[in-house]
């Protein structure tokens, strides 16, 4: 039997139309990608929504017609969920809008970007002082996010949400997990966002390893915790900070590590490393050198 390439196409297309519609009934966050988006503007983006004045925070999950429909999902890390439909309002540039509504609150998609679209204009829960960061799944990568707080130490004025996300990149420090590709903070009516993770700063020196790439995921385990060492960000203002939090593997229970220090904990690899309270943070505002130090937190994911 021969068969021809149009016959070869036409069979892939209409696998791939068939998954466009077999997900239909499904939420944002329920859909897997469909392949045919992998490379468009339309697909599954993932990410989290934070207050710039508090520390409410949540993940959200944006469907751009992944499944014929666009539709979104928000989960707050209190407990307080929100759906909204949205619908293309207008292209500007080239670029198509889209207006997402839903009972508690609003926003717009610009989708100008494959990776990472503008999302602006954001209502939720009565405020305008949210804001939204997402990125592109795709069918051979989910993006990953993990929501958290920071507050300077015996200063609870200074205080805002630190979240971190993965494009579902493979680690390759060889523990598999995935990179971690960018960190949002949010504080003082800003959102801050850096996406250069510095891969060679980190160093399990209690593992005998001499350089590490920040991941979340540790073992490729599900809400597992997230390993980044000695980061540097500007966040109006130069931010060293180091954030390690293990849900399980490590102790079995959860808890933050410190892996420049070597512990007495008499595991099987070296001697473990030292036991935290928290991840830390030193803050030198840009403004007047002004010098914060404080704890990072993970949200627990039941």
């Amino acid at each position: 039997m021969i068969v021809t390439s149009c016959q070869q196409e036409s069979v892939v297309l209409e696998t791939e139309v068939a998954s466009l519609t077999s997900q239909v009934a499904l939420n944002a966050k329920e859909q897997l990608p469909n392949p045919l988006f992998d490379s468009t503007k339309k697909g599954i983006y993932h990410g989290v929504i934070a207050s710039q004045n508090s520390q409410s925070r949540g993940k959200i999950w944006i469907n751009l017609g992944n499944n014929t429909k666009f539709t979104a999902v928000v989960e707050m890390q209190d407990g307080i969920k929100a759906s909204f439909v949205g619908v293309e309002n207008s292209t500007r540039g080239g670029d198509s809008n889209y207006v997402f509504k839903g009972k508690k609150g609003s926003f717009i998609v610009k989708a100008n970007s494959v990776y990472n679209p503008e999302i602006y204009a954001v209502e939720f829960l009565d405020s305008s002082d949210y804001a939204v960061f997402a990125i592109k799944s795709t069918s051979t990568r989910m993006a990953i996010s993990y929501t958290g707080t920071f507050n300077e130490t015996g200063n609870t004025a200074f205080a805002g949400t630190w979240n971190v996300l993965s494009n579902g990149i493979d680690s390759p420090n060889g523990y598999n997990g995935a990179t971690i590709s960018q960190v949002m903070v949010t504080f003082g009516n800003t959102t801050f966002v850096d996406s250069v993770m510095e891969s060679e700063a980190g160093n399990f020196n209690c593992w005998n390893n001499s350089a590490w790439i920040p991941i979340v995921d540790f073992g490729g385990n599900p809400n597992e915790g997230v390993m980044a060492f000695k980061q540097q960000s500007n966040f109006n203002g130069v931010v060293d900070w180091d954030l390690g939090y293990s849900d399980s593997w490590y102790i079995g229970s959860p808890t933050y590590i410190n892996p420049q220090v070597p512990g007495l904990l008499g595991k099987s690899v070296g001697l473990g490393c030292l036991l935290e309270s928290s991840g830390s943070f030193t803050w030198t505002a840009a403004a007047d050198a002004t010098v914060r130090q404080g704890e990072i937190y993970v949200d627990v994911v039941p």
